[in-house]
């Protein structure tokens, strides 16, 4: 093993230094927002929304959305701190922010500068036509904070300042006090007011319950420990004669518009006001009342759900166990294999195409070491060359030589490199016997005199498998196509060719997946009837925890046990599937066959011991090189794989891999050989798995159900 430079040592450590703050864990807070908001006489809503962030990390931007309903308008969109106002630039900079739009949402990004500190930040807007107006009354319905915030609020503070008279004065002693939820005040024609100087305001959020405070023109709402899950929508009414609806219905010179005229609206004109004739006190009240009807039906009903979850909770757990246990009794009995426990692990059962095997002991899914596996047996059969070559040695590596993929017809060249590297490696493999193609599978996995169509020990008795013309699979040709269409590319290295970022190999794979999973299921070795019992138990088990799902929301965490159980059991499906007897006996083969390889009963030293070279003593005439093969498929690799290959001679390497060209002098040894081919094992998984995405946080909000984001 070659000795580890002192230079390398350093890397790691950098790493280490440079990540460790990156590592460190992010979170915020928003625990207080405080909303000023006022209701000018000609219509207009100017709000001011101080959010206070409690910032646990390193921080430099934040966003605020504001969904398109409830007004036709938004403007004078700015963003301050203090006193100190942020400018409107699409820098990104500190000190900046910008106005993004799409169809449904406005958003405000702002950017700064915070780590382990606590900051306020003013979001200040304007909204257009966000009221209605009736005949006698004014109606301000709007959402302080929304539904679906990834931070739930402590305190959330609301200032409501509403317009006065005409003549900008109203007596105190006038104004009578409307109801919220629980009625904040009475109907002032009972306490003998006047009905068009009456302030009326609702909450619609049933719990926790909201103080809601009137004084003068001023409405006072505060909630404390609001729920991220919990929406905190108001409902204000005062008299429409507070208004100047002369100035409220006249066409405004709005500003390019970050919004979208409702579908609710009841004129087509951009005015500041929406007139409804048909809102009225009457109809208001009654529609509140009805929903606080609803609320308390629902409190009725949770208080006796309350009372039943305990039951109801056993009730769903037990059936579906009991449901569970019928169809696997019915449908997932598995079947008990004819012969004894006393197998022979030492030689592979009827021997299986690579991807197939793999598929067997893999809980019928792919995996990357099915393609690595078909691509050394592609090499072992002469189709593909395994070559190492000499690399540039650069200081934080200690590689000296790589592993390239090429084809028997044509060496590998480096770009820029002379062809006379290409004819020394070519005249290597010829030196080695190495016949390209089919001649060299009959040769060394049949008898002679066997016809092309039969050559193949690993097909016999597969159903739906045919060979081409080469004797290759279909999946095998497809691999084959793959390799060789990067090679005409310039990728000659393994990692190159199964490269995962590049976007041909990830669409490639599906399909080849999808082959190998084709014929897998083309053999019989599962019973069909088995898959009626997998839709029989899902399909209940779904129904049963929908049903716990819904009861758990509208009761209590009592739930939480039907839920889990209905929940595994659902997984659990699949283990109804079934093997029918030919498949379980072949399942229970290669698992013992597997076991072997993994316990250390099988080195492939050993098998040289006793003879088992180019034609082998074994019933399979299994050559050492396929259970290498065979291993790689099974998902056998770092220590298990090392101890089945590490005793192997320098010698004894190459007559057991002949189609791993190593350079003349080579200092490899058995050992790290079989490092390299665990490297390309793992390179494939990589490539494989690939595929991935991510996102980032983002926060609770106020207003119209807005929401947003810090970084």
């Amino acid at each position: 093993m070659a000795r580890i430079r002192p230079t390398l040592l350093l890397v790691p450590l950098l790493v280490l230094l440079t990540t460790i703050p990156a590592l460190a864990e992010k979170e915020y807070k928003i625990p207080e927002i405080h909303v000023e908001a006022l209701i000018t006489s000609d219509g207009l809503v100017q709000i001011r929304e101080h959010r206070t962030y409690v910032f646990d990390g390193s921080f430099t931007w934040a966003s605020y959305r504001l969904p398109k309903r409830g007004y036709r308008e938004i403007r004078d969109l700015r963003i301050l701190e203090g006193e100190q106002a942020f400018v409107n630039r699409n820098t990104e900079e500190a000190g900046t922010f910008r106005v993004l739009e799409d169809d449904s949402d406005v958003e405000l990004q702002w950017y700064y500068e915070a780590e382990d500190t606590t900051r306020t930040f003013t979001v200040e807007y304007t909204l257009v036509g966000v009221l209605v107006t009736g005949d006698e009354w004014t109606e301000f319905f709007w959402t302080w904070a929304a539904k679906g915030r990834e931070k739930s609020t402590e305190v959330l503070e609301v200032e409501l300042r509403l317009p006065g008279e005409k003549n900008g004065k109203i007596a105190e002693s006038e104004l009578e006090v409307g109801g919220d939820t629980a009625e904040v005040g009475a109907n002032s024609a009972e306490a003998g007011g006047d009905p068009s100087q009456s302030i009326y305001a609702w909450s619609r959020l049933a719990y926790p319950i909201a103080d809601i405070d009137i004084n003068g023109r001023k409405v006072s709402m505060r909630v404390n420990d609001l729920r991220r899950s919990r929406a905190f929508p108001v409902r204000v009414l005062f008299p429409v004669a507070w208004l100047n609806l002369d100035a409220g219905q006249a066409p405004y010179a709005g500003q390019t518009p970050y919004s979208e005229q409702s579908g609710d609206d009841l004129q087509d004109t951009y005015t500041a006001v929406i007139r409804d004739p048909s809102l009225t006190l009457e109809r208001v009240l009654a529609e509140e009342s009805q929903w606080q009807a609803e609320v308390e039906r629902e409190r009725a009903t949770r208080e006796q759900l309350l009372e039943l979850a305990p039951s109801l909770s056993a009730l769903l757990s037990a059936l579906g166990i009991l449901v569970f246990v019928l169809v696997y009794r019915t449908y997932g009995t598995k079947p008990k294999p004819t012969y004894g426990s006393a197998h022979v692990r030492r030689i592979t059962p009827n021997p299986l195409p690579p991807a197939l095997a793999g598929r067997l002991l893999n809980a019928s899914t792919g995996s990357a070491g099915h393609l690595t596996s078909t691509l050394f047996d592609l090499a072992r059969r002469g189709y593909l060359m395994l070559e190492e070559r000499p690399v540039e040695e650069k200081w934080y590596s200690n590689e000296t030589t790589e592993f390239v993929l090429s084809m028997p017809t044509q060496g590998v060249t480096k770009e820029g490199t002379p062809s006379q590297e290409d004819n020394w490696m070519r005249e290597s493999f010829s030196s080695r016997d190495l016949v390209p193609g089919v001649e060299r599978g009959i040769e060394r996995d049949v008898e002679g005199g066997i016809k092309r169509d039969v050559q193949r020990d690993d097909v016999r008795g597969l159903s739906g498998v045919c060979t081409d013309e080469q004797g290759l699979l279909d999946w095998e040709r497809s691999l084959l196509d793959f390799v060789e269409m990067q090679l005409l590319k310039g990728n000659h290295t393994f990692k190159k060719v199964f490269n995962g970022n590049r976007s041909a190999f990830p669409k490639w794979y599906r399909k080849w997946d999808g082959i190998v999973r084709k014929t897998y299921k083309a053999q019989g070795w599962f019973d069909s009837r088995s898959y009626i019992g997998v839709t029989i138990n899902a399909t209940v088990q779904s129904l049963l925890l929908i049903s716990s799902i819904i009861l758990l929301v509208k009761s209590s965490g009592v739930m939480i046990p039907a839920l889990l159980i209905t929940g595994i059991l659902l997984i659990a499906s699949f283990a109804v599937i079934r093997r029918t007897e030919k498949g379980e006996m072949l399942y229970q083969e290669w698992k013992s066959y597997k076991d072997g390889l993994k316990d250390g009963s099988m080195a492939l030293s050993g098998m040289l011991d006793e003879g088992v070279r180019g034609d082998g003593t074994d019933r399979t005439r299994l050559t050492p090189d396929r259970h290498f093969i065979y291993a790689t498929a099974m998902g056998i690799h770092g220590k298990k794989m090392k101890a089945l290959v590490s005793r192997i001679s320098q010698n004894d390497m190459n007559a057991i891999f002949p189609w791993i060209f190593l350079m003349p002098g080579s200092s490899n040894t058995p050992a790290t050989v079989a490092a390299s081919l665990n490297a390309l094992t793992a390179t494939a998984t990589a490539s494989v798995s690939s595929v991935a995405g991510g996102g980032g946080a983002s926060a609770g909000a106020a207003g119209g159900g807005a929401s947003g984001g810090a970084g």
